[in-house]
């Protein structure tokens, strides 16, 4: 199988960067809907989904893409080696609202693992990138007006022995279950963010781990997964399993826990 390198990991990593401009230059609330399940879709989203599949397709010719804007309800993941999971616009409430904290989120997975992953952050001017694997690669670039990514890197690692630790929640969609791991680890701090900047913040080394045992959607995790298992962190399912993306799975997810300090793992599973 092929694997993902650098110089894809730099593509990859300039799209989602020219793909930021669209998101900035689109007025917020330019064509919002509603989706059947109530969330919020605008023109951004899907015009930035369009572009970025263009240019994916031009990078890898044949490889499917999952986009949350054109996935059909019900989609599984397909069969083969490679497939693109692709968020262009994820926070969009806060997108919607004024806020800096909505992303994009781009991976590529093989073989049902998260090998590449893509977190371009528009409002703040950055791009987090990750390169998973037995030579694992994850840095922070800044971002120019003009949506060009810088050429100077930041190498990112996950933090260790931090306690009491700090646990990240979602804005929006806390759950007990979630709740009661933070509790168990002595989480005292607890900040919010909208969006998987979540995992950019575990990969950092600003936060320590991140759980959401409520239903997420494959392309809400991937990349965000990529980038902290560069770091040195990992994402786990419900059950304490590495999370997975295998051929003929659904694409949500029952829940899962990042986490940047790993000897946290025994604590949070037992």
């Amino acid at each position: 199988m092929m694997r993902a390198d650098p110089a894809l990991l730099d593509a990859f990593a300039g799209l989602a960067a020219e793909a930021g401009r669209i998101l900035l230059e689109t007025p917020r609330r330019a064509g919002m809907t509603a989706k059947p399940d109530g969330s919020p879709v605008t023109a951004a989203d899907i015009a930035c989904e369009k572009a970025m599949a263009r240019r994916i397709s031009a990078l890898l010719p044949g490889v499917p893409i999952i986009g949350e804007e054109s996935a059909p309800e019900g989609c599984r993941l397909p069969e083969g080696g490679r497939l693109i999971l692709l968020d262009p616009l994820d926070g969009t409430r806060a997108f919607i609202d004024g806020r800096d904290d909505f992303c994009i989120c781009l991976a590529l997975v093989e073989g049902g693992e998260p090998v590449l992953g893509v977190l371009g952050a528009p409002a703040r001017g950055m791009v987090y990138a990750g390169l998973a694997g037995s030579a694992p690669l994850c840095w922070a670039a800044k971002v120019g007006a003009n949506g060009v990514l810088a050429a100077e890197r930041t190498a990112l690692k996950v933090r260790t022995g931090r306690r009491p630790p700090i646990g990240l929640v979602s804005e929006r969609h806390g759950d007990p279950a979630s709740e009661a791991i933070l509790e168990r680890v002595g989480a005292v701090e607890r900040p919010s963010l909208s969006s998987a900047l979540k995992f950019a913040a575990l990969a950092e080394g600003k936060a320590d781990l991140y759980p959401r045992l409520a239903p997420t959607m494959g392309w809400d995790t991937a990349a965000g997964q990529a980038v902290l298992a560069a770091a040195g962190g990992a994402t786990y399912g419900a059950s304490g399993a590495i999370l997975r993306y295998d051929a003929g799975q659904p694409l949500l997810n029952a829940g899962f826990v990042a986490v940047g300090d790993m000897a946290l793992r025994a604590t949070i599973f037992g």
